[in-house]
């Protein structure tokens, strides 16, 4: 496990790897929406569109994540 730095306070994530998969875990801590810019999310290895796999929705790696308050977002952001 991997601690990264999510630019927000309010936001504490990190990555898990095992065999060829690595997850990006974000949890909000706040009662409201937070951000993770995307600069961040780069910097944790967010390429391309990204898969939750928490909701099977797939998030745009080209804007700010935005997380609702007391929410949870697992990214796949293993390599293709």
């Amino acid at each position: 496990m991997e601690v990264i730095n999510t630019g927000n306070p309010h936001l504490f994530g990190y990555i898990r790897a095992f065999n060829h998969q690595r997850l990006l875990i974000v949890n909000n801590f706040s009662e409201q929406q937070q951000l993770m810019g995307v600069a961040h999310l780069r910097d944790c290895g967010v390429k391309g569109d990204v898969v939750n796999l928490l909701k099977d929705e797939i998030l745009s790696s080209g804007s700010d994540m935005l997380l609702h308050d007391y929410q949870a977002i697992w990214l796949d952001i293993s390599a293709p």
